[in-house]
């Protein structure tokens, strides 16, 4: 996964950036190994660079395609839905994404 590359070369840069995932569920509800080591994984590289995990990673609870009740992963579906929407549509369609929306504005102080 290219996300701690990223997060090395905005550290570096002094770049703000914000990370969001999904949490990836298997069928029995509990996260599956490769999601759950990119968490930890992730959780050491951030706590290395001296910023708080919670601070800058917003985690869809399964996935986000399941939040916009689409059953695949398909980008294009994605946009197609989100694409004609206003934001506050965005915010009433799809809570999930709001959440995510509001916690990048609050911690990028857009």
């Amino acid at each position: 996964d290219d996300i701690p590359n990223y997060v090395r070369l905005c550290c570096g840069l002094g770049i703000d950036f914000f990370i969001i995932h999904d949490m990836d569920l298997d069928r029995t509800g509990n996260q599956k190994a490769e999601t759950k080591k990119f968490v930890e994984d992730l959780k050491r590289l951030l706590t290395k660079k001296g910023i708080e995990y919670e601070n800058c990673v917003f985690s869809f609870p399964d996935t986000l395609e399941k939040s916009m009740g689409l059953t695949s992963k398909d980008d294009s579906k994605i946009i197609a839905l989100l694409e004609p929407k206003t934001y506050k549509q965005i915010c009433k369609d799809y809570p999930d994404l709001k959440l995510a929306m509001d916690k990048i504005i609050k911690q990028l102080r857009l």
